[in-house]
């Protein structure tokens, strides 16, 4: 029987509350696929909150596919844990660990300032909103390997501080200190060529070719995370691995 279980003194809402431990109970398979959840009367009543915060909880778990509504008959499970594709969001310190990028990401500047271009856009700020812009470095051995800039609405994550990225990746920084779990990314890989600022930080030239991975990362259907990342060619190689079927079609 699934039991919710509500903090009421933690500021992470009680939706979010909510959300996570049905999403821990779908991820686990707990609750399996074609199951129904508890209806949202009965969820309001035994977590003693409003049927509109279960509605917010829910709404973000059919966002992320896990479970589908169906008028007048209930909300059921669609995510399988048993899936090979099931697993949690990559992080780029899994991706870089693979290929023996294993030093802690050094910050190299902290700021808390007006937006950059790209920033604005993305987040669709003004030219008076706050920005959290982190810039760190990766190595392997010494050798660095890749410039990240990061950028993080101010209002989003209030109070952020370079001390939170001590020995800590930002996704949990986002999930402990404000109650936000990454749910999905975009992610666009393209080639660019290195300004004088990054080619410094990369051991670089300026003008040389580099890989730049961009990165946006949401809660639900909001945006908290611009990442770019430069990627010295020479240093670190992109894999992927094709299923059968996609074998196939090729």
């Amino acid at each position: 029987m699934l039991m919710i279980r509500l903090d009421r003194g933690s500021p992470i809402p009680l939706y979010y509350q909510i959300q996570q431990q049905l999403r821990e109970a779908i991820m686990s398979g707990s609750i399996r696929p074609g199951d129904p959840i508890p209806p949202e009367p009965t969820l309001a009543t035994d977590a003693a909150v409003s049927r509109f915060t279960i509605r917010q909880a829910i709404d973000d778990l059919v966002r992320e596919g896990l479970v589908v509504r169906h008028r007048g008959r209930g909300t059921f499970v669609t995510f399988s844990a048993a899936s090979p594709a099931a697993k949690p969001l990559s992080t780029f310190s899994e991706a870089f660990a693979r290929q023996g990028v294993t030093d802690t990401p050094a910050v190299i500047s902290f700021v808390d300032g007006p937006p950059s271009a790209s920033a604005r856009a993305a987040f669709g700020l003004k030219n008076q909103d706050s920005v959290v812009q982190v810039t760190r470095t990766r190595a392997r051995h010494g050798d660095i390997v890749a410039v990240e800039r990061i950028s993080v609405p101010s209002a989003i994550a209030p109070g952020l501080a370079e001390s939170d990225l001590d020995g800590a990746s930002l996704g949990e920084v986002m999930r402990r200190k404000y109650g936000l779990e990454l749910t999905r990314a975009l992610e666009s890989l393209r080639l660019t060529t290195l300004d004088k600022d990054t080619a410094d930080l990369l051991d670089g030239r300026s003008g040389t070719p580099v890989f730049l991975l961009e990165r946006q990362s949401f809660v639900g259907d909001q945006l908290v995370e611009l990442r770019e990342i430069f990627i010295r060619p020479d240093r670190f190689q992109f894999e992927l691995a094709p299923s059968p079927t996609d074998l196939e079609k090729d």
